[in-house]
Protein backbone atom coordinates (compact mmCIF):
# COMPACT_ATOMS: atom_id res chain seq x y z
CA UNK A 1 0.00 0.00 0.00
CA UNK A 2 1.20 3.84 -0.78
CA UNK A 3 0.76 4.42 2.85
CA UNK A 4 3.33 2.11 4.19
CA UNK A 5 5.66 2.64 0.82
CA UNK A 6 5.53 6.09 1.44
CA UNK A 7 6.45 5.61 5.91
CA UNK A 8 9.35 2.94 5.10
CA UNK A 9 10.67 5.76 2.53
CA UNK A 10 10.74 8.23 5.45
CA UNK A 11 12.10 6.04 7.84
CA UNK A 12 14.96 5.24 5.46
CA UNK A 13 15.86 8.52 4.69
CA UNK A 14 15.78 9.61 8.94
CA UNK A 15 18.42 6.48 8.84
CA UNK A 16 20.32 7.96 5.77
CA UNK A 17 20.41 11.69 7.67
CA UNK A 18 21.79 9.95 11.37
CA UNK A 19 23.83 6.52 10.14
CA UNK A 20 25.66 7.84 7.01
CA UNK A 21 27.65 10.28 4.86
CA UNK A 22 25.19 10.36 2.12
CA UNK A 23 24.13 13.39 0.32
CA UNK A 24 21.46 15.40 1.64
CA UNK A 25 20.45 15.61 -2.12
CA UNK A 26 20.11 12.10 -2.50
CA UNK A 27 17.49 12.10 0.44
CA UNK A 28 15.87 15.32 -1.72
CA UNK A 29 15.16 13.12 -4.50
CA UNK A 30 13.23 10.21 -2.25
CA UNK A 31 11.70 12.61 -0.39
CA UNK A 32 10.16 14.20 -4.33
CA UNK A 33 9.39 10.52 -4.66
CA UNK A 34 7.31 10.44 -1.40
CA UNK A 35 5.56 13.63 -2.75
CA UNK A 36 4.55 11.60 -5.95
CA UNK A 37 3.06 8.95 -4.03
CA UNK A 38 0.78 11.26 -2.60
CA UNK A 39 0.18 12.84 -5.42
CA UNK A 40 -1.32 9.49 -6.67
CA UNK A 41 -3.40 9.02 -3.42
CA UNK A 42 -5.27 12.27 -4.07
CA UNK A 43 -6.65 11.34 -7.35
CA UNK A 44 -8.27 8.32 -5.91
CA UNK A 45 -11.52 7.35 -6.33
CA UNK A 46 -11.63 6.93 -2.62
CA UNK A 47 -12.77 9.77 -0.66
CA UNK A 48 -10.72 8.54 2.45
CA UNK A 49 -7.53 7.92 0.87
CA UNK A 50 -7.96 11.45 -1.45
CA UNK A 51 -8.24 13.21 2.03
CA UNK A 52 -5.40 11.98 3.42
CA UNK A 53 -3.59 12.67 0.22
CA UNK A 54 -4.10 16.25 0.45
CA UNK A 55 -3.30 16.62 4.29
CA UNK A 56 -0.27 14.46 3.58
CA UNK A 57 1.16 16.19 1.14
CA UNK A 58 0.81 19.44 3.32
CA UNK A 59 3.36 17.94 5.23
CA UNK A 60 5.41 16.34 2.56
CA UNK A 61 5.81 19.69 0.67
CA UNK A 62 7.20 21.77 3.76
CA UNK A 63 10.18 18.71 3.56
CA UNK A 64 10.55 19.06 0.38
CA UNK A 65 10.52 22.86 0.87
CA UNK A 66 13.14 22.35 3.17
CA UNK A 67 15.25 19.91 1.80
CA UNK A 68 15.71 22.49 -1.37
CA UNK A 69 16.80 24.92 0.47
CA UNK A 70 19.22 23.00 2.44
CA UNK A 71 20.62 21.20 -0.86
CA UNK A 72 20.41 24.29 -2.41
CA UNK A 73 22.73 26.34 -0.15
CA UNK A 74 24.95 23.69 0.64
CA UNK A 75 24.03 22.53 4.34
CA UNK A 76 25.76 19.67 5.16
CA UNK A 77 27.22 19.31 9.01
CA UNK A 78 25.76 16.79 11.21
CA UNK A 79 23.57 19.83 12.95
CA UNK A 80 22.28 20.36 9.63
CA UNK A 81 21.45 16.23 9.28
CA UNK A 82 19.56 16.28 12.70
CA UNK A 83 17.81 19.46 11.74
CA UNK A 84 16.36 18.06 8.84
CA UNK A 85 15.96 13.88 10.44
CA UNK A 86 13.79 15.72 13.29
CA UNK A 87 11.36 17.65 10.71
CA UNK A 88 10.97 13.75 9.51
CA UNK A 89 10.08 11.96 12.81
CA UNK A 90 7.71 15.12 13.51
CA UNK A 91 5.68 14.21 9.62
CA UNK A 92 6.71 9.96 10.55
CA UNK A 93 4.23 10.75 14.10
CA UNK A 94 1.87 12.12 12.48
CA UNK A 95 1.16 10.53 8.98
CA UNK A 96 -1.15 7.90 10.51
CA UNK A 97 -2.97 10.15 12.62
CA UNK A 98 -6.28 12.33 11.61
CA UNK A 99 -4.05 13.94 9.06
CA UNK A 100 -6.95 16.90 8.96
CA UNK A 101 -6.41 19.92 10.07
CA UNK A 102 -2.86 18.64 11.92
CA UNK A 103 -1.17 18.75 8.16
CA UNK A 104 -1.84 22.29 8.86
CA UNK A 105 0.12 22.66 12.17
CA UNK A 106 3.14 20.12 10.95
CA UNK A 107 3.84 22.39 7.36
CA UNK A 108 3.42 26.13 9.46
CA UNK A 109 6.32 24.49 12.32
CA UNK A 110 8.08 23.20 9.70
CA UNK A 111 8.29 25.99 7.65
CA UNK A 112 8.66 28.42 10.81
CA UNK A 113 12.09 26.64 12.06
CA UNK A 114 13.17 26.19 8.30
CA UNK A 115 13.52 29.86 7.92
CA UNK A 116 14.48 30.78 11.48
CA UNK A 117 17.30 28.07 10.93
CA UNK A 118 18.11 29.60 7.42
CA UNK A 119 18.33 32.76 8.81
CA UNK A 120 20.65 32.21 11.99
CA UNK A 121 22.76 30.32 8.73
CA UNK A 122 23.19 33.60 6.79
CA UNK A 123 23.62 35.62 10.10
CA UNK A 124 26.64 33.47 10.71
Amino acid sequence: MIINEQTQILQSIKVELNESTTPIFHSYGKIKEVEGMGRILTSSNNKIYRNYGKEFLKMIRALEETFNTFTDNNFTTKKDREFLSDHISLVLENINKDSIGIADKVYARIMSETTEYYENYQEN
